[in-house]
Order: structure tokens, then sequence, then C-alpha cells
């Protein structure tokens, strides 16, 4: 019994490292508007393993009611009143999984992928205007190795913008 629960308290150590070690760091690429937004998104395997991800990573949006899957989570707030408050995709976006096609995520290196947001997926339905309605918002993303997770364990910092 005692060596049950051993290898339980040492399996949760090893699986905990190898999926938290992955900080985010996140940039716009260009000005930002109502139609789009484009992201620089990089992080490091710091983790004491090489693993394999999708060559081509998945992204979702997290949503109140639907748990987001895939590698690349994105989070968007939007300011209310005197809060921040999720702003969910108004559009149904369906998340693709490309294939099965890994590659080996090495200790020590970087993944960098561009993410494009579209604006029309977040119209509201009164509204006449496509795109993001103006208002402060932030984003965050979070990135999971595997694309079947939709945990929010490796975040990148906020970012707050604009759009008039």
């Amino acid at each position: 019994m005692n060596k049950f629960l051993f290898f339980s308290f040492l399996s949760s150590i090893v699986l905990n490292n190898v999926l938290t070690d992955f900080p985010v760091e996140i940039e716009f690429l260009k000005p930002l508007n109502s139609q789009s937004i484009s992201l620089r998104v990089e992080t490091k395997n710091l983790s004491d393993k090489s693993i394999k991800v999708l060559k081509n990573r998945v992204r979702d949006f997290k949503r109140e009611i639907i748990k987001p899957f895939g590698n690349y989570i994105i989070e968007i707030e939007k300011w209310e009143t005197n809060k921040y408050y999720l702003f969910e995709p108004s559009a149904d976006i369906g998340t693709s999984y490309p294939g099965n096609e890994y590659i080996s995520y090495q200790k020590g290196n970087s993944i960098v992928d561009t993410l494009y947001i579209n604006g029309y997926s977040f119209t509201k339905e009164n509204s006449s205007k496509r795109g993001f309605p103006s208002g402060k918002y932030r984003l965050r993303v979070s990135f999971n190795p595997s694309e079947w997770s939709g945990s929010q364990i490796n975040n990148s910092n906020w970012l707050e913008f604009i759009i008039e």
C-alpha cells in the first residue's frame, strides 16, 4: 500500500513538472482593429524532458460553458463598468485537429507561432457593425503541450488593448 501511495505521489510531481514548465510570451504583430488581431506567441520548453507536440498546433477560445481544448487557449476579456468580463465568441469557432503529425519539442527549445483572431467571430447579434465592438479589452494565451488538455496552467501575461 505504501509503495502505491509513493508511486502516485511521484507520478503527480513528474506529470505536474512536464505540464507547467512552458512559459508563454505574446505580442501584437500589427495595429489592432475591430476586424482582426494578429499575435506572435512564443513558448519555451523549460521541463527536464523532450516531448511531442502537434506540428500544426491547435487553438481554441475560453468560454464559460464549453471547456476549451487545444495547444493554445485564447482568453479575451472586455472592460464593462468597473471590471473585466469574459468576452466569448458569438460565432461558432470550430477547433480543428489537423492530423497526427507530431514534432519533438526539445527541452530548452522555443516554439513560435502566429495566431489570427477574426473579429467577425466576436460580433454580437444586435450589432450592425462586424467585428469587435469598441471598448477596452485584455487578452492572454495559455499553452498546453497536449492538444487534448483544457487546462490553463502555462499562461502569458495579460495584454491590454482598445478598439475604437
